[in-house]
This record gives C-alpha cells, structure tokens and sequence, in this order.
C-alpha cells in the first residue's frame, strides 16, 4: 500500500486508501492488488510473466523475454521494483557481477497467478492449470505462456491443436535423452512436434531427445532466449535476435554466424563439439561467454566485448590470448589449458577479480596482475618461472593457491597473510575479509593429483 502511496499528493487519495484497507483488512490478496491495478496494462501483464515464470530467474533472461514481448525490459523491471512488487537478489559466485536474480515474496507471486487462474486464464505454471487450459480451445488460443512436463499425459482435446498463435514463453521440464522412447500421442513432448509457435521469445527445453528444433518451434523470428542444455541437439535454426544462448553438453559442432549479433548478451557452448566460432563474428554487446571443454583454440576478436563480465575457457586449446581491451572483466577462467604459454605483458583488465591458471602446465611467466585481484589460482603451472607483481600493490588479494609452489617475496609484506594447508592442525584461521594463501602440504596432497598430472602427460 505504501508503494501505491508513494508517488501522491493528494490528501483525497490517501484517505480513500486507508478507508480501503480497513474495509478489507484480512484479505490480504484485496490489499496487495492496489499496487497492482495501479500499473499500465503492459506493466501489469510483466507482472503476471514473471510471478508465473520468472521468480528465481536472472534478470538477464527476465529481461531479455519481456523486450521480446513488450519492447522494454529494465523500465518494467525498475517500476514493479519501485513500488515492491518485485525484488533484486544478488547472483552468488566469485565476483561481484551486474547480474541478479528476480524475487518476489510468496504472497504476491501467489496474487498474480490467482489473477490468472480466475481472470486472464492464459499462463499455464503447472500440470492443473495446464490441463485446464489446453482443453478449452478458446483459452488454448490465448495462451501466452506454458510451463509444462514433458510426459505429461494432455487432455484428448489438446492433442489436436496444430498452433498455439500467442505462445511467447514455452519451458519444457522432465524431459531426459531417452525421450524418443515415450510411446503416445497425448504426451506433451509429441503433441508439441507438430504445434506451430510463430510468437515464441523463449525456448527452454533441457536434456530434449530431439537431434533438431521441431520446425513449428523454430518458426519464431522473434526468438530472444533459447536453453537447451544438455540435449542431444545437433543443427540449430539461423535465429537472428537471440540475447541468451545456453547449449552447454549438446551435440552441436557449428553454430550459425546469424546468432552472434549485436542483441547476444550470454552464449554457453561448453561441452560441445565445436572446434572453430566464426571469425567475423562480433556482439559488442556480450557480457558472458563460456567455451570450457571444447576443442576451441582461438576466440575470434569480436568477442571479447569491452561489456565482458566472465570468460571461461577452461580445457580448451587455446594458446594464445589476444591484447585486448576488457575494462568489465570480472572473472577469468583458463584452468586447464595445456598450450597456454603466456599472457599479455599488457592486458587491460582493470576490474578482474578472479585468475584461474590452475593446471596452465606450459605457462611460463605471467607477468600482469591488476590491482583489483582477489582471487589467484595457479596450482600445477610447473613450468612457471616468471611471476611479475609489478610494483605489488595487490591488497585486495583474498585467496592465493601456488600449490607446492613458493610464496612471491612481494606478498610476504601483505598483513595478516593467512596460510590454508590440508593438514588442519596445521592451519592459521584467517579472520573474515583478510587475504588466504593456499599451500599443497606434500605430506596430504600431491598423491590425490598424481593420476591428473600423468592424464596430461599422456596428452
């Protein structure tokens, strides 16, 4: 009530409110739809999107599905914010990035889906309501959003349907590799291969048995999310508006150069076949890129965007690291590959927080450290001979892992250095926020990485 308040004036306004809230006192749903009834008609369907869908989500995805819908997406965001029907949690992990999470409290996640069960009845959040709105063939044709089972028996009525012409969001769950085996025809994953989808902005579908986008699923021209981690698919559709990409653990070998566009804010291709990206491929507007365990050796330039947040390259084959300019980098990951001889000797990387060089087994020196360093991991980079600090201002380092190797004589001067061994009779408790130093004891540790190292020698 108060954020309906928030933005009046007018004494009149305020005692009608008050004279509402003790007409309705109790009912709680009365109460909390004030706010809700006092938004635009675009903002309040958003806000029925996400207590349906999006709670738990990042704002990355939020935000990307509701500019597909709605043409905006931060300005929705920002006012069911300002008067508390939403809230931002920040994203847990290393580094201190831009990216959050959508809350919202139980009872106004529950008031939305009520207004939708009751009033709107064309957003489907699980198996009762989806059901219900797939028999009727006029709510069928009005839905706007389907979260559903993949073995989830459809009414008779719904097996039927060729086109679901407002589907804008389509999230699939349950489903595994082995799918192809589900016999029947009113199970959802076989009535949705023939459905037409022309309004779709997001696909999530995970661990789908299909090889290739069912054609009336990639008929969108509109698509901005697209998640199908962990299925088995191999070619994918030339989508041109795609902001988030999720593809990690496919059997995709090549993704078509038409994804990588000025819209692309996050790509996962780890654990793909993919050995080469695009050269010319360029998205100034790239804040996330993970290409771990692919046989990658080169990333071409127009990915390193000067927005780029996190890059994780881990076991790749790449060798070499380009002199680029990345001001927002905030996490670097390059544990484990073998053919990284060195970095930059410049490398603009102002805001990094995070270096994993762990298992870097050919690099040689590493000569640039930024200031902003919190966390350095180079555990198993026996070949290192050359570790420049610079003038050694790294006081902001909270965590250093040199595995068996020596602590710098720079970072002696650091204070409060703790020391972490394996052997806890051994260790220094750190106090919370001063630098850690983690130091394999040989005693305890070597022998539970003998059979890592020997796996790259044989290599």
């Amino acid at each position: 009530m108060g954020a309906h308040l928030y933005h009046e004036s007018e004494e009149q306004c305020w005692d009608k409110s008050f004279r509402f809230l003790r007409q309705n006192e109790g009912e709680i749903f009365c109460v909390l739809k004030k706010s809700w009834d006092g938004l635009e008609s675009a903002q309040r369907d958003s806000f029925l999107d996400i207590s349906c869908f999006f709670v738990g989500s990042t704002d990355v995805i939020c935000r990307a599905y509701l500019e597909g819908v709605y043409g905006v997406g931060w300005a929705h965001l920002d006012v069911l914010h300002s008067r508390c029907l939403l809230t931002f949690e920040k994203e847990g992990g290393k580094c201190d990035t831009k990216q959050r999470s959508v809350g919202m409290h139980n009872h106004l996640r529950d008031m939305g889906r009520q207004i939708v069960r009751e009033k709107e009845k064309n957003r489907a959040w699980d198996e009762e309501t989806a059901k219900k709105f797939l028999k009727s063939e006029s709510t069928r044709s009005a839905l706007r959003g389907l979260l559903i089972n993949s073995a989830m028996a459809l009414p008779y009525e719904a097996t039927k349907c060729d086109s679901l012409p407002e589907l804008k969001f389509l999230r699939v769950a349950g489903d595994s590799q082995d799918g192809e085996s589900l016999q029947g025809e009113k199970l959802a994953r076989n009535v949705l291969r023939n459905v037409l989808c022309e309004e779709l902005r997001l696909l999530d579908w995970r661990n789908a048995s299909f090889q290739e986008v069912f054609p009336g699923l990639a008929a969108s021209t509109n698509l901005r999310v697209l998640d199908l981690r962990d299925s088995r698919i191999a070619q994918l559709p030339a989508f041109t508006n795609l902001r988030y990409v999720d593809l990690a653990g496919t059997n995709i070998s090549q993704v078509p150069h038409e994804i990588f566009s000025d819209n692309l804010e996050y790509m996962d291709l780890s654990r793909t076949k993919i050995k080469e990206l695009p050269s010319a491929a360029l998205c100034p507007n790239l804040r996330r890129l993970y290409l771990m365990d692919t046989e990658i050796s080169e990333v071409p330039r127009g990915l390193y965007s000067t927005l780029l947040e996190i890059l994780g390259i881990s076991g790749t084959n790449i060798s070499e690291v380009q002199e680029v300019s990345l001001p927002n980098l905030l996490e670097l990951d390059m544990r484990g590959c073998k053919a990284m001889k060195r970095l930059p000797p410049t490398f603009d990387l102002y805001s990094l927080q995070s270096l994993d060089l762990s298992l870097c087994m050919s690099l040689k020196a590493l000569s640039f450290l930024p200031t902003s360093l919190e966390e350095l991991i180079l555990f198993g980079c026996r070949e290192l001979e050359v570790l420049d600090l610079g003038s050694g201002n790294l006081t902001n380092l909270k965590r250093l892992d040199l595995g068996s190797g020596n602590l710098p004589q720079e970072l002696e001067t650091l204070p409060a250095l703790s020391i972490e061994r394996d052997d806890p009779a051994h260790t220094i408790e750190s106090t919370e926020g001063e630098p850690t130093m983690e130091r394999d004891d040989p005693a305890h540790t070597i022998d539970r990485f003998k059979d890592v190292f020997k796996d790259f020698d044989r290599e």
